[in-house]
């Protein structure tokens, strides 16, 4: 990458001015965000104009971490708190190239610390910074959420004897996968400040969406195979009949 700053970039590709520039930095200076942020605020440049002139200065490429399929494993390469503090996404991994979104693709110090961790190199995406937040809160709030899924996907493939086994292993009820799914997705929700869970079965997964000042999000899918048991156990909670197929049906619990 050039070392250029992002101010110098926007001059250079006519989206500011000397001034406009100046008077950012003041205020950067005396508020401590991001300058990118200080311009966006006062409405002097929009998103859209902060991402192509970094694409063009730089010559990265832009990902959407939000509509891209990222691998749950990914995770293991960024711990939570430097993802959070960094605002960086691993999006793929290509041999030993590790792709990551970031909204500041600038900050060297976050990429230096992502090449430390993860042992990879790093190569850096540009992304929406909402997008980010959003990607952020998916892939990581749901680590808990894919964990369990994969143990459920395990147990699928065991005899019965493996399963009864593992059972009669377990401390305790809550450590059941199928309760620790729900319980991530209940969890989830209960942070979000979700009104209401939906549980939408479709062609080929399971949609969980939660409603949010009034809008729905989307927050996690479902192996299409595991679909039949969460939805039971979603049931037995809310004391709904587990024998009825009618959609939509509708149920309630209390949190303790």
């Amino acid at each position: 990458m050039k070392n250029k700053r992002l101010g110098e970039m926007l001059i250079d590709e006519k989206v500011i001015t000397q001034e406009q520039l100046e008077e950012a930095l003041r205020q950067q200076k005396e508020t401590g965000k991001h300058l990118g942020d200080v311009l966006i605020d006062n409405k002097i440049i929009t998103p859209h104009d902060l991402v192509r002139t970094l694409q063009m200065q730089l010559g990265i490429d832009f990902v959407d971490p939000v509509n891209e399929k990222i691998d749950p494993d990914l995770i293991k390469f960024i711990p939570k708190n430097q993802a959070f503090k960094f605002r960086m996404v691993p999006v793929k991994l290509e041999g030993d190239r590790l792709f990551v979104a970031m909204d500041d693709p600038l900050n060297f110090r976050a990429i230096e610390a992502a090449r430390t961790y993860s042992k990879k190199r790093i190569t850096p995406m540009i992304a929406y910074s909402n997008a980010i937040s959003k990607a952020l809160g998916v892939l990581y709030e749901n680590e808990g959420a894919s964990q369990a899924i994969k143990q459920m996907q395990q147990e699928r493939d065991m005899t019965i004897e493996e399963r009864d086994s593992l059972r009669m292993a377990a401390v305790d009820d809550e450590s059941a996968p199928t309760v620790k799914l729900v319980n991530s997705i209940l969890e989830r929700s209960i942070s979000a400040k979700a009104s209401d869970i939906h549980i939408e079965p479709m062609s080929d997964a399971m949609r969980v969406r939660i409603r949010v000042d009034g809008r729905l999000e989307e927050i996690l899918s479902i192996p299409k195979e595991l679909q039949n048991t969460v939805i039971s156990y979603f049931k037995v909670m809310c004391d709904m009949n587990i024998t009825e197929r009618r959609i939509p049906q509708d149920g309630r619990t209390a949190m303790k």
